[in-house]
């Protein structure tokens, strides 16, 4: 008596059910056999199939229409026939019907529990385009019929779908939980990218989670990004000439047509010559805005699901994150280099500007206080003595203050040691110095107001010149009651603003001053909370109320009286103030 199952050929939604609801070919293979027996008027059937392992062996399972026996087992693909094993190993094979030739050997015969079988009808199982299996239905006498053949056909057709789509929601549920996986990876080390670990070290370590999530053989990261001045490649994986191959993709005309990302799951006549290893391929644009700054390349996954290039997607986003983040932590290392190179510069500021005080021969003192708002700043100033008892003064206060400020300043001091040994006339001074540096500040929209002056205490005379600094204020006598006043004489274009620009040099009268202040914007600038500027008067106060006292008590008091004003204890810019005090051979002072 025949084995009965539920199934037969007008009841095809059943068997489609059945399939429907099974998850992996252990499941199937039992559904479809069965489907086989019932449905047809074949004595046995045998379903073969791969297997994940490749080891040269399939996994068969058999059935016999009249006892509904199964059995399974394993058989070597080498003891196939030649004929036959074309036939279910090339992907390309098409269905054949056979005598029994020499496939029916012992083995089959027993696991197909028939003595003899005259006709096989022997179908390939074929999944993502290769071959995965069999389906051999076998007569001992009359060939089956052509609609069980064609039930076969369906059915084998049928099995084949729902394995590959159970194998494509298997495959995107891995990729999704190992997408979460390496994520949390790349965000940890992105995290570490602020902790100054480099960006190759990031790009490498994409490189393989890539090759993990896509199952790729090799990949490929590459940066260009010349606005961030970052070019840099990572390679994993197998040796491919995967560059190449990107080389040849992004000189082709089809290169603007992809968007973002192509899927190649088979060799292109474009880059197969240069690598016939590469049998499949993934290439991602990495984009900022409109400008392309690199490639995400994978290679030699089995296929590449149209979800990947989502995948690809979200590498790219995490590889732009990393490049931001690599350029925060360049700027950071840079900023802590220059924290430390500006505790040298801010020392060598002070061994610059230490000469803050220089006595003129018993007439007089020169000497100034200097505070900066930050570790360094843009205001400086030199005391330098000259010939046939003349002291030089040169004051700079560069717009701005900070690292830039202090860039600019650090330049004018250079070209100051320089021309204090050449030139003896401000104007010059002034002239050479802003020839010299006009370039540099004009490309950084940089100005710095400057004066330069020569106290001739024989003489008792100063010869000035002025680029758009402060005016000066002198504190003398005046109908018997001492005034404090600006000295506006000399007027002048600040350095930076015009290249060929020519100072004039102003002289006056230096010995009906008691005191000569010049300072920078710093002072009068300052902000107490209310808003209110400190400001010319205040200073003119300052100075007419304390001009006896000796620099270094102006100074302490100065201190106490600015940053009291201001209610902290720093400024929001540096400032300098210098003084020129008369001796007072009268010894009034």
């Amino acid at each position: 008596m025949r084995y009965c199952m539920s199934f037969n050929k007008l009841n095809v939604i059943e068997i489609f059910k059945a399939i429907s609801v099974a998850k992996n070919f252990d499941e199937i293979k039992h559904i479809v056999i069965e489907a086989l027996i019932t449905a047809t008027s074949y004595e046995a059937v045998i379903l073969g199939f791969f297997g994940e392992a490749d080891d040269g062996f399939m996994q068969l399972i058999s059935m016999n229409a009249e006892t509904g026996e199964k059995f399974e087992s394993r058989l070597s693909i080498d003891k196939i026939p030649a004929n036959e094993r074309a036939a279910i190993t090339n992907p390309r094979a098409r269905s054949m019907r056979i005598k029994k030739g020499e496939f029916f050997n012992e083995g089959i015969r027993r696991l197909t529990g028939i003595s003899e079988a005259a006709n096989i009808d022997l179908l390939p199982i074929r999944l993502s385009g290769k071959a995965a299996g069999f389906v051999a239905c076998f007569t001992s006498e009359a060939p089956g019929s052509p609609e069980d053949f064609e039930f076969v056909l369906s059915t084998t057709s049928l099995m084949e779908l729902f394995i590959e789509n159970g194998r494509r929601n298997m495959r995107v549920e891995s990729i999704i939980k190992r997408l979460k996986e390496a994520v949390n990876s790349m965000s940890k080390s992105l995290r570490q990218l602020y902790e100054y670990e480099g960006i190759d070290d990031f790009l490498s370590l994409a490189g393989r989670l890539l090759c993990d999530i896509t199952r790729s053989k090799s990949s490929l990261i590459i940066i260009d990004d010349a606005m961030a001045e970052i070019r840099t490649m990572s390679r994993y994986g197998e040796e491919l000439e995967l560059l190449k191959v990107l080389d040849n993709i992004s000189c082709s005309s089809s290169y603007d047509d992809i968007d973002e990302g192509r899927l190649y799951n088979s060799p292109e006549a474009l880059w197969s010559q240069i690598d016939p290893g590469i049998k499949t391929l993934a290439v991602y644009k990495l984009k900022k805005g409109e400008s392309i700054v690199g490639h995400i390349v994978a290679a030699n996954a089995e296929e590449y699901l149209d979800e990947e290039k989502s995948i690809l997607g979200i590498f790219a986003s995490q590889i732009l994150i990393g490049l931001e983040i690599s350029l925060t932590s360049k700027e950071v290392i840079k900023h802590k280099i220059l924290e430390k190179e500006l505790e040298i510069v801010s020392e060598q500021q002070k061994l610059i500007m230490n000469n803050n005080r220089l006595d003129m021969s018993g007439r007089g003192e020169i000497s100034f206080l200097h505070r900066t708002s930050q570790q360094v700043g843009g205001d400086f100033c030199k005391i330098f003595e000259m010939e046939d008892d003349k002291v030089g003064i040169f004051l700079a206060d560069v717009m701005g203050h900070g690292l830039l400020s202090n860039y600019f300043s650090a330049m004018i001091k250079g070209a100051l040691r320089i021309l204090v040994q050449q030139e003896k006339s401000t104007g010059a001074m002034l002239s050479k110095i802003n020839s010299m540096l006009y370039e540099d500040f004009d490309k950084t929209n940089v100005f710095a107001t400057a004066r330069a002056a020569i106290f001739d205490v024989k003489r008792n005379r100063i010869v000035s010149s002025n680029a758009g600094h402060l005016h000066p204020i002198g504190i003398r006598l005046e109908n018997g009651d001492f005034i404090a006043e600006e000295m506006g004489i000399e007027k002048g274009i600040p350095i930076g603003v015009l290249m060929d620009t020519d100072y004039e040099e102003c002289e006056y009268e230096l010995g009906g001053y008691e005191l000569v202040a010049y300072y920078t914007d710093g002072i009068i600038e300052a902000q107490n909370h209310q808003g209110e500027y400190y400001g010319v008067d205040r200073l003119k106060n300052f100075l007419k109320s304390t001009y006896k006292l000796d620099a270094g008590q102006i100074f302490k008091n100065f201190e106490s009286e600015i940053y009291g004003f201001a209610g902290k204890a720093s400024l929001d810019d540096d400032f300098i103030l210098l003084l020129y005090k008369k001796s007072n051979e009268r010894g009034d002072l």
